[in-house]
């Protein structure tokens, strides 16, 4: 039987194995996505998991179960199932049961019941949807404040957005209880330093706001006090044993802007600032007009004014003459199996004559040689992509002012520096047979997938 899962998932908590597998394997013949844990600690994924999901958690003779019970909900929703004799149903209920199916489980009504907890579950989510508060920290959601934003009589003079530094990696680090406790911190703060009718609410995962009725000077005030009270409050520091730091911007608000659009400007210009190094406080004009000298820049191509092709190119690994070419290549070259276009032949001064082809040599293909596209060593970024524009070779031969080659350019190397997607064959080396350092040399040419493999070639 082959069963689509369910976007919800189920975590059974229990120190009978036994119980575990029987549970599991049925959930998950029913479409389930299914844990199934002994540990009921700290670490445990049942107390991990920040997802909206049903949780299964055996309770019988188990001390640690009430804990678990009675744990705060998280703003993603869990419906807790407790498994147990039927007379412990009132007492497993007042410790924070949403249900309970008594012991042994019969499979019909663990299927009825977890299905009255995904009901459950979609309620919730629907539900939160439409709230207007924050689960965790009490402050409005983004959509209590748009609501309240676009219905006030006067709208606020400023706001200042604040995002904890480097969160996403304390949460990993130290776990949901670390990153919790430093999102309701700050809401604390906030909360602490602003005056009647002016809002906290939550943008989004970690990016909190306040409207302000205070010009640009007292909201810097406002913000670097906020970011003081937070560094000397009880932030964890022993146990994540650094002290975690605020960005903000300064947004001067706009009456004339939609509530929503100005919202997602103060979302995209924090991030912005996140990439200032943390620990910073910003106005977002300055910000926003930073960006644009930047844009402005790289649309006029400022920043590759000084790449040239000296500055991109590839070495080649050797050069050869035209008697080893009539003697035989190989013996110029330091490893065999490499991954070039091609290899430059010059003639006694140095300069360049004609390549060789250097995979259709290894293949024993005719033609090995040609004469080369050539483009010399100073030419600016730009003209690197005109050059391959107006020409039909994959790849150009860098050459000095003595037109000796010093290198080599590809335009698949060029379209990387992009952005190179990499997997598991793209830079693949011909399998030698043997173990050594040289297998772990990355090729500096990557592989086509319609390019012909080398004799030998395992993938």
């Amino acid at each position: 039987m082959s069963t689509p899962t369910t976007d919800l998932s189920v975590t059974i908590v229990s120190t009978d194995r036994e119980l575990l597998c029987n549970l599991s394997w049925t959930l998950s013949l029913f479409g389930y996505q299914v844990t199934a844990t002994c540990d009921f600690s700290d670490e445990s994924p049942c107390r991990r998991n920040k997802q909206p999901g049903l949780l299964l958690l055996d309770t019988r003779d188990n001390p640690n179960a009430a804990e678990v019970l009675s744990l705060p909900r998280e703003p993603g929703y869990v419906y807790r199932i407790a498994i147990d004799k039927p007379e412990a149903a009132e007492r497993l209920c007042l410790d924070g049961a949403d249900d309970v199916i008594r012991f042994p489980v019969n499979t019909g009504e663990l299927l009825t019941r977890l299905r009255a907890g995904v009901r459950r579950l979609e309620f919730e989510h629907r539900l939160a949807r439409r709230a207007r508060r924050d689960a965790l920290t009490g402050l409005l959601t983004r959509r209590g404040v748009g609501k309240l934003l676009s219905e006030a009589p006067q709208p606020p003079t400023t706001c200042v957005v604040f995002g904890i530094d480097y969160l996403d990696q304390i949460h990993r680090q130290y776990g949901d209880h670390a990153a919790r406790h430093l999102k309701t911190m700050l809401a604390r703060c906030m909360q602490q330093q602003v005056q009647h009718g002016e809002l906290c609410g939550v943008l989004e995962d970690n990016v909190l706001l306040t409207t302000l009725s205070r010009g640009p000077d007292d909201a810097r005030q406002f913000a670097d006090s906020v970011a003081a009270a937070f560094a000397a409050s009880d932030t964890l520091v022993r146990e994540i044993r650094s002290l975690p730091t605020l960005s903000a911007i300064i947004v001067e608000w706009d009456p004339n802007v939609a509530a929503d659009e100005q919202l997602d400007r103060c979302e995209s210009t924090l991030q912005q600032v996140r990439w200032f190094g943390g620990n910073h406080i910003a106005m977002a004009a300055d910000v926003q007009g930073r960006i644009a000298e930047w844009r402005a820049d790289m649309d006029a191509g400022v920043p590759f004014e000084d790449a040239v092709a000296q500055d991109m190119m590839e070495l080649f690994p050797a050069i050869l003459t035209r008697d080893q070419i009539e003697s035989g290549y190989e013996a110029a070259l330091s490893a065999s199996g490499l991954q070039l276009p091609c290899l430059p032949i010059v003639d006694d001064e140095g300069k360049l004559q004609k390549v060789v082809h250097f995979a259709d040599v290894q293949l024993g293909l005719p033609g090995g040689t040609s004469q080369p596209h050539t483009i010399e060593y100073h030419q600016p970024l730009s003209e690197l992509f005109e050059a391959f524009n107006t020409t039909d070779s994959d790849y150009l031969v860098v050459v000095d002012q003595q037109q000796r080659p010093i290198g080599y350019l590809t335009c698949e190397g060029l379209a990387s520096l992009v952005l190179d997607q990499m997997h598991v064959d793209r830079y693949s080396a011909v399998e030698t047979g043997q173990s050594c350092t040289a297998s772990m040399v990355v090729p500096v040419v990557p592989n086509r997938a319609d390019a012909p493999k080398p004799v030998g070639a395992t993938h």
